[in-house]
């Protein structure tokens, strides 16, 4: 895999997720941004398609840049100004908001960006004084409106009254043309409580926090701050001082800005007639609240302190602890392969470590599922796969709890691996990584919300099944378009996440009797105790030479030659072809490509007999060489090849030569005398640095000790 390719997928990942969520948000409200995102996704997929990731000098192409450039202007820098708006805000710099707003819009173009650019710039006019111009402009479009803009303009005339004071009146355009805020502008119920706060209608602010209490299930996850800060608001203007200043008090609402907990506490303080209060405030008359009404807020005050230390409860222990176990296992054991062997290119290292060697895995070696799921290639594997797991395991290690979370992991990684034994890809004989159990994962959390419908908000429940549904779906098409990606163990681990989440989560009908739960998480627990225990044990004894010689084996004709090569190697046609109708047989398994050839020895120049069979491979390495000079098109020293050292077979002359630059890449040649006047060739190139090792010549003398003739041949 190209390195430069790595940006190529990861933007194309973010593209198709991006474009997903603004087609679930709505195409109309965004149609110019879909335009642009649809534009640079074929512009990425192109790139892809067609490989175009590195130039002739090793830098990254044009195209690459430039698709990966406006994908980070046209889905990360709109984030950016979305939290520069955001931070502007909170420092009632709403001109500085409107200006960030204005440039998201450039990126974002469509109606929805539109209309966020207009409301800040229509409140930083209402904060110059210009509010009664805001009003009046808001009313003139309000003429020619149709549902449901009618609704959002009439929401605007309302937030802008608050925000210039004018209480009573933007009482009556609530009540007149709103009425109810909860399912469309909760945010709204909010500031109509303080409306009526600083109306004294302490009845009406009471229902509309009663209304918000009720619907908090409907709520999204997200939305709970609106309750709360609705709660807050109608206790600071019933003058309950000491709730607040308990609320205040707790975990959560220490973060609180400063100028919010002024703004509680001065309120509260005032309407209680202590010191310290806002002096614009009026205090309540003693006794004035109705006893109906101050138990409601005795309730009110105590849901909401239960509510903020459940928040604080959940704050105190982000990271779920068998979620932060199983990170620390897969650290180490990518720790440990870099550490003790090093190269995860190297089939020997492979292996050695433990990784799901699928020919050795099916010659019996089935401890290699366990040990694979902790072994990962590269820094960027690793990353991915853990943040994954993170991400995932926050949300489904509470859910199912730990220890069939743990069950649910392990399981969906030993089926995905499992499966992927038997892809019938030739390629894929190796794989690593614990993505089949994080896909599990994700099997687990999408049947939990399946299975538990109404334990949570039911937009939310929504909302994350078709964000899953859409992630589930890229990262098939990405196992898809990129050969490194093994979607067998992606969709493996899926199925046996999901099957065991099935099986283990609490609650399912199909056992009723109690503890039947508890008892197969903890069977299941204890089988994969012992058997990782003993993958573990056989790693130890694990001797890459020993699993090598007992790969079952077949025997292929290659052209008029016969090779036992292990079961799963292929035959090829070479491109170009060196020799006519060449034939290469490609043992995926030994990692090298064997190019057999019988062929006449031709007479040395100047000389009576024909050309010793070192003159023979002397001949098949210069025309490699200039085969390499052809295809780098570079004359010079870089392109040769220097001298190396071949392992020696009983019965061949060997010669052998290694590319500068191109660490662990070998070229080998072999010949014997066949017949009268004939010569057997084999050339086998080796991609890594299993050629420097002691298992790559065993394996070279096996394939070598197995040449046969297969068809006669005449001189």
């Amino acid at each position: 895999m190209a390195p430069w390719s790595i940006p190529a997928y990861l933007a194309l990942t973010v593209l198709l997720l991006e474009v997903a969520l603004v087609l679930r948000r709505g195409a109309d409200r965004y149609r110019g941004y879909l335009a642009l995102l649809v534009g640079d996704l074929a512009l990425v997929a192109w790139v892809v398609h067609g490989e175009r990731f590195t130039r002739d000098s090793g830098g990254p192409t044009v195209e690459l840049i430039g698709s990966t450039l406006a994908c980070v202007l046209l889905v990360l820098v709109p984030s950016l100004l979305d939290r520069l708006a955001r931070r502007a805000i909170g420092r009632e710099r709403f001109d500085l908001a409107a200006r960030w707003a204005s440039l998201k819009e450039l990126l974002v173009p469509g109606k929805a960006s539109a209309a966020e650019h207009e409301f800040y710039a229509q409140i930083a006019r209402a904060r110059a004084g210009r509010i009664d111009e805001v009003i009046r402009d808001l009313r003139t479009r309000l003429v020619d409106a149709e549902p449901p803009e009618d609704e959002l303009i009439q929401e605007r005339i309302v937030t802008m009254l608050v925000f210039a004071r004018r209480w009573r009146e933007a009482a009556m355009q609530f009540e007149n043309h709103i009425g109810d805020p909860i399912g469309r502008f909760p945010g709204l119920a909010v500031q109509m409580v303080r409306v009526y706060g600083e109306l004294g209608d302490l009845d009406r602010a009471a229902q509309v926090v009663e209304r918000l209490e009720s619907a908090a299930g409907g709520l999204e996850p997200g939305l709970e701050a609106v309750l709360l800060q609705a709660r807050l608001q109608l206790l600071a203007y019933a003058g309950a001082a000491n709730a607040v200043e308990r609320l205040l008090g707790l975990a959560p609402l220490e973060r609180m800005s400063p100028r919010m907990h002024s703004f509680f506490r001065g309120v509260a303080r005032a309407r209680a007639g202590l010191d310290g209060g806002d002096p614009a405030v009026t205090p309540l008359p003693e006794g004035s609240l109705p006893e109906p009404l101050a138990r409601f807020l005795e309730g009110v005050a105590e849901r909401a302190a239960i509510d903020v230390r459940a928040v604080a409860a959940a704050a105190a222990s982000p990271w779920p602890p068998v979620t932060v176990a199983l990170i620390v296992a897969n650290l180490i054991g990518f720790a440990l392969f870099a550490l003790l062997l090093g190269d995860s290119d190297s089939v020997d290292n492979l292996v050695r470590g433990g990784a799901s060697f699928h020919p050795a895995v099916r010659a019996g070696e089935w401890w290699r599922l366990w040990i694979a799921m902790f072994l990962h290639g590269g820094w960027m594997h690793i990353v991915f796969n853990l943040y994954g797991l993170y991400l995932l395991g926050r949300l489904v290690e509470p859910i199912l709890g730990g220890p069939r979370f743990l069950v649910i992991y392990c399981v969906a990684g030993l089926v995905g691996n499992l499966l992927s034994v038997f892809n019938p890809n030739p390629q894929a004989v190796f794989s690593i990584g614990a993505s089949g159990a994080v896909l599990g994962i994700m099997g687990a959390l999408m049947v939990a919300l399946l299975l538990r419908r109404g334990a949570w908000p039911e937009s939310w429940r929504r909302n994350l099944l078709w964000n899953l549904g859409v992630l589930l779906l890229i990262q098939i098409y990405l196992g898809w378009v990129m050969p490194i990606t093994d979607n067998y163990a992606h969709v493996g681990g899926l199925i046996g996440g999901a099957l065991a989440t099935v099986a283990l989560m609490p609650g399912r009908p199909s056992r009723r009797r109690f503890g039947a739960r508890s008892a197969l998480t903890a069977t299941a627990l204890l089988a994969l105790a012992v058997s990782a225990g003993w993958s573990l044990v056989s790693l130890a004894r694990e001797r890459p030479a020993e699993t090598m010689a007992r790969l079952p084996r077949a025997r292929m004709d290659v052209g008029p030659i016969s090779i036992e090569a292990p079961l799963g190697s292929e035959r090829v046609p070479a491109k170009p072809a060196d020799w006519p109708g060449e034939e290469i047989l490609v043992d995926r398994a030994g990692g090298v490509q064997v190019a057999p050839h019988l062929t006449p020895l031709p007479r040395a120049p100047g000389a009576a007999g024909p050309a010793t069979l070192d003159e023979l491979l002397r001949g098949c390495m210069e025309r490699d060489v200039e085969a390499i000079e052809r295809e780098s098109r570079v004359r010079g020293p870089s392109a040769t090849l220097e001298a190396a050292s071949a392992p020696p077979v009983d019965g061949w002359s060997a010669a052998a030569q290694a590319r500068p630059g191109h660490e662990g890449t070998l070229y080998l040649y072999y010949a014997r005398p066949e017949g009268a006047g004939q010569a057997l060739v084999l050339e086998l190139n080796y991609e890594g640095d299993l050629a420097h090792t002691a298992v790559a010549a065993d394996e070279i003398r096996r394939l070598l000790g197995s040449v046969r003739i297969a068809q006669p041949t005449t001189n």
